[in-house]
C-alpha cells in the first residue's frame, strides 16, 4: 500500500521544482523529501512523524523507499511522464497536486516542501545535492560505511545544533523556510568544497 504522505511530497516537489527547472529526476524527488524532512525537524517536527524514514545510499544520497514507490506508482497512473532520467508532471498529475493541496490532513506538509523547492532560487541542484551530501548524519552513515537510517535521535540532534547556530544568526521570526534553508545549504555546500580540497 502506498504511503499517503510519500506520494503527497513526491507530487508537490514534482510540481515544485519542475516550476523551477522544468523537469525533475527520481533522485531529486528523494533529495528535496530529505531537505523539507530536514526543514520540519527545524521547526520542530520529529523526523519519526515525517510520515516516513530516509536511509543514505552507497553514494551519500537520502534515499526513500516509500517514495520510491510513489514515484513509480505516479508513473504507472501517468502523473509523472519520464524521458530518460527526467520526469515531468502531466495536467493529470498537476489536478492531483491541486486536489491533494486542498486536503488538511496534507497541508501542514506545504511550508517544508516549499521551502525545500525555494532553494533552487539561490542555487543549482548540484549545489543542494553537494550540501545536502555533505549533511552530518549523512557524513556520518557514509564513515560508517553502511546503508543507515537518517534523522534518527543522534542525527536530529546533529540537525538541532546546525540550525541552532543559524537561528542565533538570522533571529527566529521568519516565517518562510528560504532564508534558513539557503543559509544551511551555502554553509554546507562551502564545508563540502572544504573536504574536497583536503
Amino acid at each position: 500500500m502506498l504511503n499517503p504522505a510519500a506520494s503527497y511530497d513526491a507530487v508537490v516537489l514534482a510540481y515544485g521544482i519542475g516550476q523551477q527547472i522544468g523537469t525533475v529526476a527520481g533522485a531529486e524527488l528523494h533529495l528535496f523529501s530529505y531537505l523539507a524532512c530536514v526543514l520540519a525537524v527545524y521547526r520542530g517536527w520529529p523526523a519519526a512523524d515525517w510520515g516516513y524514514r530516509f536511509a543514505c545510499t552507497d553514494t551519500g544520497a537520502p534515499y526513500s523507499h516509500e517514495v520510491q514507490e510513489a514515484i513509480e506508482e505516479l508513473l504507472a497512473l501517468g502523473h509523472l511522464r519520464s524521458s530518460g532520467d527526467a520526469m515531468i508532471l502531466t495536467p493529470e498529475g498537476q489536478e492531483l497536486q491541486l486536489f491533494l493541496s486542498s486536503l488538511e490532513a496534507q497541508r501542514k506538509r506545504l511550508p517544508y516542501l516549499e521551502g525545500a523547492c525555494s532553494s533552487l532560487l539561490g542555487m543549482s541542484v548540484g549545489t543542494v545535492r553537494r550540501a545536502v551530501s555533505s549533511e552530518p548524519t549523512i557524513q556520518r552513515a557514509v564513515a560508517l560505511s553502511r546503508n543507515q537510517l537518517l534523522l534518527d535521535d543522534i542525527g536530529q540532534a546533529l540537525v538541532y545544533e546546525e540550525f541552532e547556530r543559524i537561528t542565533s544568526a538570522i533571529g527566529t521570526d521568519s516565517p518562510d523556510l528560504l532564508v534558513p534553508s539557503i543559509i544551511w545549504l551555502t554553509a554546507l555546500a562551502a564545508s563540502s568544497r572544504g573536504l574536497e580540497t583536503r
